[in-house]
C-alpha cells in the first residue's frame, strides 16, 4: 500500500517537473529574439546580449 502511493508520488512529481520543462521550453523560445538587442548609444551602436555589452 505504502510502496504504490510512493510511486504514485514519484509519477507525480516527475509528470509536474516535464510540464514545468515544457512550459519553460516555450517561453525560452518566445523570449530568444530578445536575447540580442542593437541599440543607438552616444558612442555609436551598442550590441546587448544576454552575457552583457558585447
Amino acid at each position: 500500500m505504502a510502496r504504490t502511493s510512493f510511486r504514485a508520488e514519484i509519477d507525480r512529481a516527475n509528470r509536474n517537473a516535464r510540464e514545468e520543462s515544457r512550459k519553460r521550453k516555450g517561453k525560452a523560445r518566445l523570449e530568444l529574439p530578445r536575447v540580442c538587442s542593437v541599440r543607438p548609444n552616444l558612442s555609436g551602436i551598442e550590441i546587448q546580449s544576454w552575457r552583457g555589452v558585447l
